[in-house]
């Protein structure tokens, strides 16, 4: 019975320390190729507290930030962030923040605070004029402008919080039409 209380308590602290190790700063790094394209990162939070979401992402001076040779970042970012999953309540949202600490040199980058508790919740990025709606469906239908694309950073830092982060995969094309010739092939099948 001691031995079965002594490993419990060892893994709790295992367990409890090993959850400090995401706290501090996380960084988020991806692109937008085209003004329709959203991305969504799934963060589970562990521990409740302050988190401020600071993107990278315009360069209003073509500078090169992100190193890629091309100068062409300019996406002028729209954050929302849901909770639990992505039909969930609107969180907070963000089109044009404070320069921050991240390099930003435009405030095109966006920049939130927000208390969150602990669960899960659901980060969206994409280029202006991003509604709920399109946040929500990952496809802005506002922005269908290929020039306000490009590579963005978003940093998360928290004195407290703790969380660890997923990028949701996209569907390639290739793969939803794989599947709609599957659907054809097996209603074709069962007809026969």
């Amino acid at each position: 019975m001691n031995i079965k209380m002594i490993k419990a308590a060892v893994a709790g602290l295992v367990l409890s320390v090993s959850g400090f190790a995401n706290a501090g700063l996380i960084t988020l790094d991806g692109r937008i190729d085209s003004g329709a394209e959203v991305d969504h990162w799934i963060l589970n939070v562990t521990s409740s507290g302050l988190f401020t979401f600071d993107v990278l992402a315009y360069e209003g001076d073509y500078d090169d930030f992100f190193d890629n040779g091309t100068n062409n970042d300019h996406l002028d970012s729209y954050i929302y962030l849901f909770s639990n999953d992505i039909n969930g309540s609107l969180v907070d949202s963000n089109d044009d923040g404070e320069l921050g600490n991240d390099g930003s040199t435009e405030d095109y980058d966006s920049f939130m605070s927000v208390n969150l508790n602990v669960g899960t919740y659901v980060f969206a990025i994409g280029d202006y004029h991003l509604n709920e709606a399109g946040a929500r469906d990952g496809i802005n239908e506002s922005n269908t402008n290929e020039i306000s694309v490009g590579n963005y950073r978003v940093s998360i830092s928290s004195q407290a919080g703790v969380l660890s982060t997923n990028s949701v995969p996209e569907p390639t094309t290739l793969a939803i039409f794989a599947l709609g010739i599957m659907g054809l092939a097996a209603r074709r099948f069962k007809k026969q």
